[in-house]
């Protein structure tokens, strides 16, 4: 028999003041107003200044937020978290060190910041559902077609390295024989893209449309033949609210570990998306300088070229269609 429901929902968000979960809580205060149900989010973030005092204004009567800057290396601090505000109803997991380029700098704390043990054992032993972020990069990109789930990884750095760790871990975590089992949907998210983090601008990274449109007037190289399968970072909310409203249960005959390519419906390049912004913001396209990375002398950190994914599983279960570039580049600047 399933326990109970608590009247009040207990929603914990890991990398709340990053460019994703900014998006997410945000969402979740606006959507709050149309909630008969109380729910209450627990924002967890590192070290972005302002983000907590940014939040403090929120006057949503069906919305809670509580912040609170946790070390998620600490065993200690994290223990001390889950006893004084668990359990939850649901995690969603979205802090991560995300700069390849530091993680190959510094890959002691780009595993222990990207493997969170005392997280997923925290949330493991509460019972706690999961939907964890991982990345397209776990793919070597040399497939030639779009990858799917049953593909297998090979990733080429650092940082696609500790995010295949920690699926790993998690999924260890499912398979041992202990009461202590949460279900886990693991989403292997392409580049994300679309307007600016929305609480705390200044705390999040911006995105490549960004950049794109800060090189008006400045010729700028972009690579034709590093292709991604870009997704919009509302139609990523979506994803993350659906599964909210349905979290992932222990089940006798499905799996409890799931993991989801989650890519936007088309092969995009970084010219292609270089191309979109200034087609849309009508600067010059002599801005735009194609080139070949395959014929460029290997840079400081490994990267796949065409990692292109088929989302077709996941588009299937959150039942609607996925944006393609130009709406993005459109919702970005409108």
């Amino acid at each position: 028999q399933k326990p109970k429901r608590r009247a009040t929902m207990k929603i914990l968000i890991t990398g709340a003041s990053g460019f994703l979960g900014q998006h997410v809580v945000q969402s979740l205060l606006l959507a709050g107003d149309d909630k008969t149900e109380q729910q209450e989010i627990y924002a967890l973030y590192n070290a972005t200044k302002g983000f907590a005092e940014a939040l403090s204004n929120n006057d949503n009567t069906h919305v809670d937020v509580h912040t609170e800057s946790l070390d998620l290396t600490n065993a200690s601090a994290v223990k001390s978290f889950f006893q004084a505000h668990g359990p939850f109803d649901i995690c969603l997991h979205l802090a991560a060190l995300s700069s390849p380029r530091v993680c190959e700098k510094e890959p002691k704390r780009a595993r222990a910041l990207n493997v969170p043990t005392h997280l997923f054992d925290a949330l493991g032993s509460s019972k706690t559902p999961t939907v964890a972020l991982s990345t397209d990069q776990v793919y070597a990109g040399c497939k030639g077609s779009p990858y799917t789930e049953d593909d297998s990884t090979e990733p080429l750095n650092v940082y696609a390295q500790t995010k295949l760790e920690m699926e790993d871990y998690l999924l260890q975590n499912i398979s041992k024989e202990t009461a202590s089992v949460a279900p886990v949907i693991l989403l292997r998210s392409s580049i994300l893209l679309g307007p600016k983090a929305p609480i705390f601008p200044e705390g999040a990274h911006d995105t490549f449309l960004h950049f794109c449109a800060n090189r008006k007037g400045q010729p700028t190289t972009y690579f034709t033949d590093e292709c991604r399968s870009v997704m919009a970072v509302s139609d990523v909310v979506k994803i993350l609210m659906y599964f909210c409203n349905n979290p992932p249960t222990i089940s006798n005959t499905g799996p409890s570990f799931v993991v989801y390519n989650m890519g936007g419906p088309k092969r995009v390049s970084r010219f292609n998306m270089a191309e979109a912004v200034q087609q849309h913001l009508g600067f010059s396209k002599e801005d735009l300088v194609p080139e070949e990375k395959a014929k460029q002398p290997p840079g400081a950190v490994a990267s796949p070229l065409d990692i292109t994914m088929s989302s077709a599983k996941l588009q299937a279960l959150v039942g609607f269609d996925f944006l393609e570039l130009a709406d993005v580049v459109v919702s970005t600047f409108e």
